[in-house]
């Protein structure tokens, strides 16, 4: 099974932390993805208050 999560040496997370106010990033096949959900702030990148 596969969760989508990167497995290489290139890390999208290490190259560009799009995420503000503490969001923790994850790298994807897609690319970087924000995890606000412990956040007061909300959106794709933390980036708005809740």
């Amino acid at each position: 099974m596969s969760l989508g999560l990167r497995s290489n040496v290139t890390d999208a997370c290490e190259r560009h932390d799009p995420c503000q106010h503490g969001g923790i990033c994850i790298s994807t096949d897609s690319g970087p993805i924000c995890e606000c959900r412990n956040l007061e702030y909300e959106g794709p990148y933390c980036e708005r208050g809740k």
